[in-house]
């Protein structure tokens, strides 16, 4: 089976302008999931709500559960569909 690609200049240009965005998107992700982890687990004496690692891990995937959920939810709404 032959797949047919099409690959004119606009797509090359589209792959390119995605990768320094995938790349900015790492680096937030990054820094706001090793602050929260860190902000979460501290003592309350230096300025975290002293969770635990157990309590801020659950913390945090019921966080990201219902991020995934409403993003499902609103998927087409926010992010009209390309017709074909």
């Amino acid at each position: 089976m032959k797949v047919d690609r099409k690959f004119d200049e606009q797509n090359k240009n589209d792959w390119i302008s995605k990768v320094p965005q995938v790349t900015l998107m790492f680096w937030v992700i990054k820094i706001f999931a090793t602050t929260l982890g860190d902000t979460l687990t501290k003592p309350h004496e230096v300025g975290g709500f002293n969770l635990g690692r157990v309590t801020s891990s659950l913390t945090i995937a019921v966080v990201m559960i219902v991020l995934v959920f409403l993003t499902y939810r609103n998927r087409g709404k926010l992010y009209p569909r390309a017709e074909p």
